[in-house]
């Protein structure tokens, strides 16, 4: 198994499981690396990484990266993916008592809007945080633009900043930065990219539990990385530049956040 790092192209590419950075996620990774400007290296976890390229972006960066995820098959497709010659990346299915209070941050991506009892979560997510420890998250925005791409993906909720800053804050934790991305470039295509790719794929899918759809979502990117042959990824690359104008909108189609405990 072999993978390609072309950070101009929006980060991990690997042909033999159909990845490649699919648009949305080269806008969310470009705020999350703005973000981690700011963040010193330090004991990172990751909740639901689905095909662990978030959490190597964080391994990249100098972090030392544990990766929990509650599907058996992301695990597996991670540890063959990113740790092929040596265990560079912890990549489990159950978290240990060691864990509690031990991270300097824990990132969550497209996780949370997932779960029922978010407030619950995100509580559990806090207790693994070290006293001056950080979460980043990143979850859709506006409840208005429910979609067939939601009801793919197994979501539950969409969120608005008021509802973040609550969510946190109940959980002792601080809002230290906010971002809408996606403006311009992806919301303009996202009509389309629902038309092509998520409705077709709801229809097979509509079977299925949202926690099926959940687990699934995490790894399975058949349909999107066909479009890996149309997408200029520099192109987007260059956009995902273009949405830092933005960061303090509206406008958006997903929020990246930041917090610290209290």
């Amino acid at each position: 198994m072999s993978f390609i790092y072309d950070d101009r192209r929006g980060g991990v590419f690997c042909p033999e499981h159909n990845i490649a950075p699919w648009p949305m996620v080269i806008m969310r990774r470009a705020a999350v690396l703005d973000i981690m400007q700011s963040l010193t290296p330090g004991n990172y976890i990751e909740i639901g990484f689905g095909t662990g390229v978030f959490t190597y972006e964080f391994y990249r960066k100098g972090f030392k990266c544990k990766g929990y995820d509650i599907a058996p098959e992301a695990v597996a497709l991670a540890d063959s993916i990113f740790n092929q010659d040596k265990k560079t990346i912890e990549f489990c299915n159950e978290l240990a008592p060691e864990d509690e209070a031990h991270y300097d941050c824990l990132g969550a991506f497209e996780v949370l809007e997932h779960n029922e009892d978010d407030a619950v979560l995100v509580k559990q997510w806090a207790s693994l945080l070290n006293r001056t420890g950080k979460m980043l998250l990143s979850v859709p925005a506006h409840k208005k633009k429910w979609s067939d791409a939601d009801e793919r993906m197994g979501h539950i909720r969409r969120y608005e900043k008021d509802d973040l800053h609550q969510l946190l804050s109940n959980a002792g934790l601080h809002v230290q930065k906010l971002y809408s991305i996606g403006f311009p470039i992806y919301t303009m295509f996202a009509p389309l990219i629902r038309h092509l790719v998520h409705k077709p794929m709801l229809k097979t899918l509509r079977p299925c539990s949202p926690q099926e759809r959940t687990q699934r979502s995490g790894i399975d990117r058949k349909r999107e990385s066909q479009f890996k042959k149309y997408v200029p990824f520099s192109l987007l690359c260059f956009s995902a530049k273009a949405q830092r104008f933005f960061y303090d909108t509206e406008l958006g189609e997903s929020y990246v956040v930041l917090a610290q405990k209290n």
